[in-house]
């Protein structure tokens, strides 16, 4: 649902960071072969798919301490403590956690023509990046692909009382960039948090993210559009927001 004429016109576009602009999931998938491998080579005796298992379980479960006492880095390293359990010592479950992280973040990048259509879009609109995590883990992929160069603001859940899809967030955003909500377009791959998140906000559009087609839940607002990627986002903003 457009929340108001199109005569406005687009000031600015805010971007998901997570499977939206980089694939957070597939080097995700790619750390956790790796460190399986890592881990059976250095304990034969051990199920290392099983021990990745159980600590992707864990991960799910609770991706920081719920009390925000414990540091991320030591937090992460219990679970894979945990993960291991008899299998090997609290030295090589930190060892464990430092491969996965470095191998992570070493897989996080935008591809050459994300890296174009975001210098692109920089010319016309101004660019915000609105990314929901931990405030160290969000910053270090931040600092990993070079987002800095690319957005003239970056907002990070973990550095705010509520994140996507609480409204103040977007409402934080907006005035970050000096703009209204109602100016702004919201492009993401989370129905649940970046078009909900952007409904609640009421921007101008929002734009879902769908790769794979799956169907829209009805537990949540409907997108305005729905792309398989970020590249063809052009064209809907041009709808939008016709060349003069």
């Amino acid at each position: 649902m457009l929340f108001c004429t199109l005569k406005m016109g687009i000031a600015a576009v805010i971007f998901d960071l997570d499977n939206t602009l980089i694939w957070t999931k597939q080097s995700d998938a790619n750390a956790f072969v790796q460190v399986a491998r890592f881990v059976q080579k250095e304990t034969p005796s051990c199920n290392a798919e099983e021990i990745v298992s159980t600590f992707r379980k864990l991960l799910q479960s609770a991706e920081k301490d719920p009390e925000n006492k414990i540091p991320i880095d030591e937090w992460r390293t219990q679970l894979w403590k945990t993960a291991l359990n008899s299998n090997q010592n609290e030295e090589f479950a930190a060892r464990v956690y430092q491969l996965w992280k470095k191998l992570r973040l070493e897989g996080l990048y935008f591809d050459e023509e994300v890296r174009a259509q975001l210098k692109r879009l920089r010319l016309r609109y101004k660019l915000l990046l609105l990314t929901n995590g931990d405030s160290q883990v969000q910053r270090e992929k931040v600092a990993q692909i070079g987002a800095e160069d690319f957005f003239d603001e970056i907002v990070i859940s973990g550095d705010h009382p509520e994140p996507k899809p609480h409204p103040s967030i977007f409402k934080t955003s907006c005035k970050l960039l000096g703009v209204e909500a109602s100016q702004c377009v919201m492009v993401g791959d989370s129905q649940e948090t970046d078009i909900q998140g952007g409904a609640n906000a009421r921007v101008l559009a929002t734009v879902w993210i769908n790769p794979h087609g799956k169907q829209p839940s009805s537990d949540y607002v409907k997108a305005d559009y729905t792309i398989k990627s970020v590249l063809e986002i052009d064209s809907i903003l041009q709808q939008l927001h016709p060349p003069s």
